[in-house]
């Protein structure tokens, strides 16, 4: 982060100084007490159990130079004099405010990704590719939302030459607020699918949420989207006509499209596409369903001017986020932990990747999926046509809306000893060890807050 003066705060905050302090400017800006040092400004939010203000004086202990407060506020007696203090009506509303005045500081090339399921590979991809000959700024971990967006833009500095940001959502508005906050020059909307379905109860719905991207749009205003998607071809049609549309994917249909895609054996997928001839782009990385991620990064390396090969050089170097297919070897067994999060899309396109993957016997283990409302039995049940269809060997379900997945499969014909139901993770590990040969290959997947992540680490460790 550029050094912000305290005035300059206290402006682009609407707020106002209650204790001058000692210092003039920060450097850093930090939510948490911990992560306070000389020169931050500790912006103290409200959570579900803790109250960021109970920690004032541990941040100026830290070395905090500034603190943000909620008006009516009253300060520690404790809280050194030395710490600027400054009153803001709502805190998160003044860190947002600061992001976005900073954010207006820099000019640089800004992208937007969002979408149901691949968006943070989307991501990933993209700034892998722009780093090969740019300083890029992008997400780490699950910093999407209207915390972390604002958080991230805080670290905007002079060497950042693009960022690419991920917009994660759960409800409308959301989107629109840090497309507002970010002021993209470039957005990309990978799909629509039935996350958060339970909220906002339908398809229609949740891809008129993600198009809100387009509201902070600048420039020429470019929309990229993936155009095998039914729902965002709908949805892009209602756009105003100054928002430039390009679609991408496998149809003819398309503005560009995937040419000659392969699957190398479940490692990687190769690909060309009729934007840049007969070159072939390979990436490193399981799941042919990403493939549209790749030409959402190939399309960005073209917009901004690098060769095929530079192009190439970023996709080698991608790397995906934690326990997004991560492999993990235990045992003589491969694991395929894909545990960050579950969808019915993405639980589908993982099971297809499981059936295409090169080994005497694949086991789905499969947890909750959440967020689904009304749709949860169907969704769930649905998965068994997947399963069945992928030809995989053994299928454990994990948890109480899973066990719709496993009753199916038996319902459909599948054999009890091909089929488990267990109720918790526990359980599925006891049940792994007794089912697992050799050159297994397991796929680990369900919703976040299932932690199914813990079966890999229970198996690695030997402890049930």
């Amino acid at each position: 982060m550029k050094a912000v003066t305290i005035d300059q705060v206290c402006s682009w905050t609407a707020g106002e100084i209650l204790q001058q302090g000692n210092g003039d400017a920060v450097g850093h800006v930090t939510i948490d007490s911990r992560q306070a040092g000389a020169g931050s400004l500790f912006i103290p939010l409200k959570g579900e159990s803790q109250d960021g203000h109970a920690f004032l004086c541990h941040s100026a202990k830290n070395g905090a130079a500034a603190s943000l407060v909620r008006a009516g506020t009253e300060l520690p007696e404790s809280l050194p004099e030395t710490m600027a203090v400054i009153q803001v009506k709502d805190c998160l509303e003044a860190l947002q405010r600061l992001a976005k005045m900073y954010r207006d500081q820099f000019r640089l090339p800004v992208i937007a990704v969002t979408g149901s399921n691949g968006k943070t590979t989307t991501k990933d991809m993209i700034a892998a590719v722009l780093d090969v000959r740019f300083h890029v700024l992008k997400n780490q971990g699950n910093f999407n939302n209207h915390i972390g967006l604002p958080l991230t833009l805080l670290e905007l500095d002079g060497r950042h030459e693009s960022a690419v940001l991920e917009m994660g959502m759960s409800g409308t508005g959301e989107i629109n607020l840090l497309s507002r906050l970010t002021r993209p020059d470039i957005a990309f909307v990978t799909n629509v699918g039935w996350a958060h379905v339970e909220k906002l109860g339908s398809r229609e719905k949740i891809a008129a949420a993600k198009m809100e991207i387009v509201q902070g749009l600048q420039g020429n205003k470019e929309l990229i989207i993936n155009g095998d998607d039914p729902a965002l071809a709908a949805a892009v049609k209602k756009l105003p006509d100054d928002i430039n549309v390009v679609s991408v994917g496998l149809s003819e249909t398309n503005d560009i499209k995937i040419r000659d895609i392969n699957d190398l054996n479940g490692k990687g997928f190769s690909f060309s596409t009729d934007q840049t001839g007969s070159f072939v782009f390979q990436v490193n990385h399981p799941g042919i369903h990403h493939a549209v991620s790749g030409l959402f990064a190939v399309w960005t390396g073209k917009r901004f001017g690098l060769s095929n090969e530079e192009i190439q050089c970023g996709l080698t170097l991608f790397h995906p986020s934690g326990m997004r297919m991560e492999f993990v070897e235990v045992d003589q067994c491969l694991y395929i932990n894909d545990a960050y999060n579950a969808n019915p899309d993405s639980m589908a396109a993982a099971i297809r990747y499981l059936g295409s993957y090169p080994a005497s016997r694949r086991i789905a283990v499969l947890g909750n999926m959440y967020e689904l409302g009304r749709y949860a039995e169907s969704c769930h049940r649905e998965l068994a046509a997947h399963w069945l269809e992928a030809g995989i060997d053994q299928l454990i379900t994990v948890g109480n809306m899973a066990e719709w997945t496993g009753l199916e499969a038996l319902e459909k014909g599948a054999s009890s000893d091909r089929v488990h139901i267990e109720s918790d993770i526990l359980q599925a590990v006891r049940r792994l060890k007794t089912e697992i040969l050799p050159g297994d290959v397991i796929l680990i997947k369900g919703s976040r807050a299932m932690e199914m992540e813990k079966i890999v680490y229970l198996m690695k460790e030997g402890d049930n």
